[in-house]
């Protein structure tokens, strides 16, 4: 109790400098301390010039518990194409290319279009070992079913080098076969159709966002449908649809595909 007394009074006796006087002190101190310690550590983690160096080509050290087999690295493989769609029109002004060329803008797909080649030149399709185009439209499958054996032959090597897709379109008129297979192929066509029930093909490999197991029930409006048919195995039809009628039409099963 006496030393507790003689503190207190100490404590009245000292003056606020004092007091300044020393917190500074003890902060310079602490600071100094802190230094000393934090370069020691660091130097104990520098390497003795002593030591060897290490070997690149040995494996970097592990523990036991950290052993695990290492997951071999599969590098992205690059796109093998430009991404850019080629639309093969039959004018520059026919309307189902401006629809089509209205979808590519919309979608902000790079597109080039060029009038589709009977017997012409065929764009150039590589450049430099990479292909040019992602994929092909035509606005008139005829148009690629008609090309001469030269044209159709580097256009088939192509699209089988590249993994290139075609889309092709056939529009129907009043003077259009029923029903008509096209030239070397195995796929028929059926024209002037009235549809109903459309679905989506559980099978196809293209269902990305669609849902197979939706049926859009009723009649399709319009009566001037086109659908294909084929009993080869590399043909895959995306939708289904059945006929209005129930009249019997040569090939054509219960669905037909659009």
């Amino acid at each position: 109790m006496p030393a507790l007394a003689r503190l207190r009074r100490l404590c009245r006796h000292v003056s606020p400098q004092a007091v300044l006087f020393l917190l500074f002190v003890f902060c310079l101190f602490s600071v100094f301390v802190s230094a000393y310690y934090l370069y020691g550590w660091k130097r104990g983690l520098e390497p003795s010039a002593d030591a060897p160096e290490p070997d690149c080509g040995d494996p970097p050290p592990v523990a036991p518990s950290r052993l695990l087999p290492l997951k071999p690295i599969q590098a992205a493989t690059p796109s093998r194409t430009d991404p850019l769609v080629l639309v093969f029109v039959e004018s520059l002004y026919s309307q189902l290319g401006q629809e089509v060329v209205a979808i590519l803008e919309s979608s902000r797909f790079k597109y080039r279009t060029e009038i589709a080649p009977g017997k012409g030149d065929m764009p150039t399709l590589t450049d430099k070992g990479r292909g040019r185009f992602a994929l092909i439209i035509y606005e008139n499958i005829l148009k690629y079913v008609n090309l001469d054996a030269w044209n159709r032959e580097l256009l088939d090597k192509y699209c089988v080098a590249y993994g290139v897709g075609i889309i092709g379109f056939f529009k129907a008129n009043e003077n259009s076969l029923l029903s008509a297979q096209l030239k070397g192929f195995p796929l028929f066509l059926h024209s002037n159709l009235g549809l109903k029930d459309c679905s989506i093909n559980p099978k196809s490999p293209l269902l990305y966002v669609t849902r197979p197991s939706e049926v859009e029930k009723g009649v399709l409006p319009g009566e001037d449908w086109t659908v294909f048919q084929s009993n080869h195995s590399t043909y895959e039809p995306v939708l289904l649809a059945k006929t209005r009628s129930s009249e019997s039409i040569p090939h054509l099963g219960a669905d037909a595909g659009l």
